[in-house]
């Protein structure tokens, strides 16, 4: 809060003569401040923030101006003109459209900040004042899909061996981001001989809000692993463990998204992921670790609380955060994933009610003699439908496709969502989750071939 007050009106000189050499022109006083103005970090160690941030303010405050202009008809000239008049509207145009409590929460602080350096504190009143409903701006960091590489499907030695082929160097800072849960700042101006004391790594350089930590080195092939990133880092003349020739870090970081996307590793890569999900794998291994059980995210049962507190607050000093909370957006918690569990099942639970209530639908399948339906694959887990559904038919005889058709016509109109039939011999059909609908066939309501919603 200090900071902020001290931040009061800084940027009002710079848009007094934006107004004045870009006259009507928001769009370009926009464009000339983020060139000109500097943003200090609201938290941590005196300095500026990220490229990456600049870029988000630009953006969310260019779309605040296209909303005004284009959805709203309330236009404005300059920029000192905004007013809380304006907030207003663009945050509930949001809500309407949707968006995530996230994404408000990050409108109201970007023009809350943008409003004290223009010299108005005010202009962002509280999120859920601005609200229509305020329970829009509740938001939940706690984990409910596990995002480690393993869980989307990636052996960590099959993803560090197609790295190694490109450049070696990138495959060992995959590695260390892996073991030790390094962001890529960290990863990219990594120093092993400087950050290896005894049997901890203190980490640093390149640290978000430049928090140093410690993280142990708990085994052998860890230990072999700085050994190894110090000799790599001794060709280096500065030496940092990066490619040579050396680059400065914003072409560092181009370069490791280049190697990342040439060996597919993205989200609809081969390696269907990011390099962030190493340091997901680092979380749920420590957890597993403190408390001798699997983080709740993975299923894991609840561990004493005592236990639970120590290992998240040791966790949270590891991955760079001030408070155990934190560490829910990595392991989730057990409350959450029983609530999570609840709410799926109350979606098969609607699906079951809506398709199997329905006559059209009922004699149709009895036409084909189907003698058991089934959700199959992402729909069966009772997660929110957001693409295909599709339905797997058992029948003694081949379904005639006149049926077929019809059937599939109804379960499109009665869910509202794209659907597919298949047969139960179709192929991979058996490695994937089914819930079967009881009301269309001969047996009873429950999982078969896959997991329950939650686990």
């Amino acid at each position: 809060m200090r900071r902020m007050h001290k931040e009061r009106g800084i940027g009002l000189p710079l848009l007094t003569k934006l107004k004045r050499d870009h006259p009507g022109d928001p769009f370009g006083q926009l464009v000339k401040f983020f060139q000109a103005f500097r943003i200090a970090a609201a938290t941590g160690r005196k300095r500026q923030v990220s490229y990456r941030t600049e870029e988000r303010y630009f953006d969310i405050l260019r779309r605040v101006l296209q909303t005004l202009r284009d959805e709203l008809n309330m236009k404005l000239q300059n920029l000192t003109e905004l007013s809380t008049r304006h907030v207003c509207a663009v945050t509930r145009n949001w809500e309407a459209k949707g968006s995530s409590a996230s994404d408000l929460a990050l409108l109201n602080t970007v023009l809350r900040r943008f409003g004290i350096w223009m010299g108005k504190p005010d202009l962002a009143p509280l999120l859920c004042d601005l609200l229509l409903n305020p329970e829009r701006a509740v938001r939940t960091t706690s984990l409910t899909q596990p995002k480690t590489w393993e869980s989307r499907g990636i052996d960590p030695e099959d993803l560090f061996k197609a790295m190694d082929e490109q450049c070696e160097v990138t495959g060992l800072q995959l590695r260390l981001a892996w073991a030790f849960g390094l962001r890529l700042e960290e990863q990219l101006m990594f120093r092993p001989q400087e950050a290896h004391k005894g049997n901890v790594l203190v980490i640093s350089r390149g640290a978000k809000g430049g928090r140093v930590r410690e993280v142990k080195i708990r085994s052998p092939w860890e230990a072999e692993l700085v050994e190894r990133a110090k000799v790599l880092a001794a060709a280096h003349p500065q030496k940092v463990l990066a490619p040579l020739p050396p680059r400065r870090l914003s072409q560092a970081r181009n370069h490791y998204y280049y190697l990342c996307r040439k060996i597919g590793f993205q989200g609809n890569g081969f390696f269907a992921s990011t390099p962030h999900g190493g340091r997901h794998s680092f979380a749920v291994r420590q957890y597993e670790l403190g408390a001798g059980v699997a983080a709740p995210v993975l299923g894991g049962e609840m561990a004493p609380p005592a236990v639970d507190h120590a290992t998240r607050l040791q966790l949270a000093e590891e991955l760079g955060h001030g408070r155990p909370s934190a560490t829910t957006a990595y392991v989730g918690t057990v409350r959450n994933m029983s609530a999570l569990a609840r709410k799926r099942m109350q979606r098969l639970q609607e699906i079951e009610q809506r398709l199997g209530t329905d006559p059209e639908l009922q004699t149709l399948t009895r036409q084909a003699c189907i003698t058991c339906c089934r959700l199959v694959g992402p729909a069966a887990t009772g997660d929110r439908i957001t693409a295909m559904v599709t339905v797997m038919c058992e029948a003694p005889e081949p379904i005639p496709q006149h049926l077929m058709d019809a059937i599939l016509a109804r379960l499109e109109a009665l869910l509202g969502q794209a659907c597919a039939c298949i047969h139960s011999r179709a192929a991979g059909v058996n490695a994937l989750p089914t819930f079967e609908l009881r009301a269309l066939g001969t047996g009873s309501t429950g999982y078969a071939g896959g997991v329950a919603p939650g686990a």
